[in-house]
């Protein structure tokens, strides 16, 4: 997922383009895993599961998925391994949320799931190689 940094900022190569989805993405990507985060993500979730914008929300949770290590790279380049268990612990119940709604379309949990894997992988790599 080598987009999703260049995305990130002003979600260029999407169909996110009024004010309205970007506000909607922007209070995915910063959502916690909390009661309240989950409850963001899922309402605003909704937005993107129209056919021509399902792979802008795969991107938005591949945004979300790997947040937390683009705020605090000095510790993913301290504990890469560390990190990279802890951020695939979000996804994984991520995915379990994700998995008992009844709206989503055939194998978009699972989708989505591998794409934020990859982009875990893909930001862990990015940051310990720009460690030296």
């Amino acid at each position: 997922m080598t987009q999703s940094l260049a995305v990130h900022h002003e979600f260029k190569g999407t169909n996110i383009k009024t004010p309205f989805e970007k506000m909607r993405a922007r209070a995915i990507i910063n959502a916690g895993l909390d009661t309240q985060g989950i409850s963001l993500i899922n309402f605003n979730l909704t937005a993107f599961l129209s056919p021509e914008k399902r792979n802008d929300a795969i991107i938005i949770l591949c945004i979300w998925a790997t947040e937390p290590a683009r705020k605090q790279r000095n510790k993913c380049k301290a504990y890469p391994e560390q990190a990279k268990l802890a951020l695939y612990k979000r996804v994984e119940t991520l995915r379990n949320f994700l998995e008992k709604r009844q709206d989503l379309p055939e194998g978009f949990s699972e989708n989505a799931y591998r794409k934020m894997v990859d982009a875990i992988n893909h930001e862990i790599n990015h940051i310990t190689r720009n460690a030296a």
